[in-house]
C-alpha cells in the first residue's frame, strides 16, 4: 500500500496494524507496510555495564532515556545518537552509575538538550 502525496489523511493510517501511525513510522524510519519493522532495542546485555543496541535507520538521530523506577516521574536522558549516513546498529554502554535497576527508552529524533 502506497502512500498517496496528494491527502494529509495517509499519515494517521496504520496499514501494518503495529499501532503506529504511518507519521510515526516515519518519524522512526520504520517500514509502515512491516509490523515486524519497530524502533526497539534489539538487545539488552547486562555485565559490568548495560550495553544497549538497536537498528539506526540512516539520518536519524535518537535519544537514550532512562528511568530508576517505573513510577518515577519522568525520564532521564542517557545519551543522544548522532546521525549516520547509512542503516545500522548502534550501541549504547551505561555504567548505571551503581544503580542496579534501569527501565529504558528509545526516543527519535534525538531530545533538545
Amino acid at each position: 500500500m502506497g502512500l498517496n502525496p496528494n491527502s494529509s489523511a495517509d499519515a494517521a493510517l496504520d496499514p501494518d496494524d503495529d499501532g503506529m501511525t504511518n507519521y510515526q513510522e516515519y518519524l522512526a524510519g520504520t517500514n509502515h507496510l512491516d509490523a515486524n519493522s519497530n524502533l526497539k532495542f534489539e538487545q539488552i546485555s547486562v555485565g559490568a555495564n548495560v550495553t544497549l543496541t538497536f537498528l539506526g535507520a540512516s539520518n536519524k538521530t535518537y535519544s537514550v532515556l532512562y528511568k530508576n523506577a517505573l513510577t518515577a516521574a519522568s525520564w532521564t536522558k542517557l545519551t543522544d545518537v548522532s546521525a549516520a549516513i547509512t542503516n545500522g546498529l548502534k550501541t549504547v554502554l551505561d555504567s548505571m552509575g551503581g544503580n542496579p535497576t534501569r527501565f529504558y527508552r528509545l526516543v527519535t529524533p534525538a531530545l533538545l538538550p
